[in-house]
């Protein structure tokens, strides 16, 4: 009688493949788990604009890496690149602007020793919440623009090589 031990093989899992599995189940987990975090903290502009922009970066990365099978891993790791450089810049954006939101033109001049104008404090944060406004918006946009260049490249590629093989195909005959 021949038992089951016997005749299955059987082999330890390599440190490149445990890693591989544990990064393709904690990268899509903590970038959504910061995403939350984020869009929680930036209250109504992230319920509003961050929240619907994300889900469009990381629908449109996984709309492209099921169009190209062969960019596939290619394709997700500059998504969840792209959404945690977002996410980290707009989080960090808020809270310099939280640091910088009690600073006066008083007190630059003394901490600078240099004269400032009356109204350097408040530019400081009013350039900053430009600046969030700016990545929150171009980010995805820019994304976006990537990953449709990367579908069209591939496709006219994939149209130029096609047509090729017809050619040669007809010489052929």
């Amino acid at each position: 009688m021949v038992t089951k031990d016997k005749i299955t093989y059987k082999q330890k899992m390599t440190g490149n493949e445990l890693f591989g599995y544990v990064k393709a189940v904690a990268l899509p987990f903590f970038t959504l788990l910061l995403a939350l975090f984020v869009i929680n903290n930036l209250s109504g502009f992230g319920t509003k604009l961050v929240a619907p922009l994300t889900a469009v970066m990381w629908c449109y990365g996984i709309f492209c890496s099921i169009l190209l099978p062969s960019h596939r891993s290619s394709i997700m790791n500059e998504t969840f690149i792209t959404l945690g450089s977002y996410l980290i810049a707009l989080i960090t954006f808020k809270a310099c602007i939280s640091l910088l939101s009690g600073v006066s033109s008083e007190t630059l001049t003394e901490a600078l020793n240099l004269s400032v104008s009356a109204t350097s404090g408040s530019a400081m944060t009013g350039w900053l919440q430009t600046l969030i406004y700016i990545t929150a918006i171009m980010t995805p946009v820019g994304f976006i623009g990537m990953q449709s260049k990367r579908l069209y490249s591939f496709k006219r590629k994939n149209s130029k090589e096609k047509s090729i093989e017809r050619i040669r195909g007809l010489k052929d005959e």
